[in-house]
């Protein structure tokens, strides 16, 4: 009976364990959190926005163009060459 006990306790202990340990962690994202990023996150990698087809890309992928002295950023070659097509138009 006092072994049967002491585990529920125990599995009690651990139950109540988990739910501060998540509650306490939402609240410290919470606190944390950045507000008026203007760059989205996804696990840990920038994503940025390509002007042609407006997808966002992870900066690690993306296809990187200059121009008029800037890095422009676009999910794929064939959006680079509209992109670039319709700037000389």
């Amino acid at each position: 009976m006092v072994l049967i006990r002491s585990l529920l306790m125990f599995f009690v202990f651990m139950i109540a364990y988990s739910a501060l340990k998540t509650i306490f962690r939402a609240i410290s994202r919470a606190y944390h959190h950045r507000e008026g990023e203007k760059s989205v996150q996804a696990h840990g990698e920038e994503m940025l926005l390509d002007p042609q087809c407006r997808t966002y890309v992870i900066r690690g992928r993306a296809i990187v163009r200059r121009i008029n002295g800037q890095a422009v950023y676009f999910c794929s070659e064939d959006c680079a060459a509209k992109h670039e097509a319709s700037l000389r138009a």
